[in-house]
């Protein structure tokens, strides 16, 4: 009688362990999934998900505090003609490239890195003015051109991007994050309307 309680409280044991092993492997699969769902395949950044929810929380925040935030929107310039000349998955390597020169210059945790679509790009500077933001789109710019990555479609005969600024308080202006995205595309898209000076705010 004793050793079968033993042996039932044995297995009970061991059920109970290898239960606690599946739970924790669920766990950690959820835990991949989600990171994966907020995650853009291609270049490992921040997917549109994932920049809308932190730009909407920023925004959100930096009113709440009366701090600035700043967005970033950049594009690769004459991507289109870089696909024709290059081929599509030149055009992917490009874009991972840029993914990873992006990551190595984010210096914050909460500093957010997306791809928003195609070959634009947006940056979520929390507590980030239109000074900081300048310096940092600057380096942003400069480290892609020392990519150097040919591209005999644009005219400095290697790929660069133009970036667009939106940097303010939120609060101050009741800025929600579609207007927000909107004027750092108007600004991206002013820079093209000059021969590609390449930035703006």
């Amino acid at each position: 009688m004793g050793a079968v309680l033993l042996r039932q409280i044995k297995h009970s044991m061991q059920t109970e362990a290898e239960l606690m092993r599946t739970r924790d492997q669920l766990t950690s699969i959820n835990q991949m999934l989600e990171e994966l769902a907020l995650l853009d395949s291609l270049t490992g950044l921040a997917n549109r998900r994932q920049f809308d929810i932190a730009l909407k929380n920023e925004l959100a925040r930096a009113s709440r505090n009366y701090r600035s935030v700043a967005l970033l929107m950049l594009d690769i310039d004459y991507f289109k003609q870089y696909n024709d000349s290059y081929g599509h998955v030149a055009g992917d390597q490009c874009l991972q490239q840029i993914g990873q020169t992006l990551k190595g210059l984010a210096c914050r945790s909460n500093d957010i890195l997306a791809r928003y679509g195609g070959e634009e790009m947006g940056i979520i500077l929390p507590d980030t003015d239109v000074q900081g933001a300048l310096i940092f789109a600057e380096r942003v710019i400069q480290a892609v051109r020392d990519l150097k990555i040919p591209h005999q479609g644009n005219p400095h005969g290697i790929v660069t991007i133009s970036i667009g600024i939106c940097a303010k308080v939120p609060h101050m202006y009741n800025d929600t994050p579609i207007s927000f995205i909107n004027e750092a595309d108007s600004a991206l898209y002013q820079p093209r309307k000059k021969a590609k000076l390449h930035l703006r705010a």
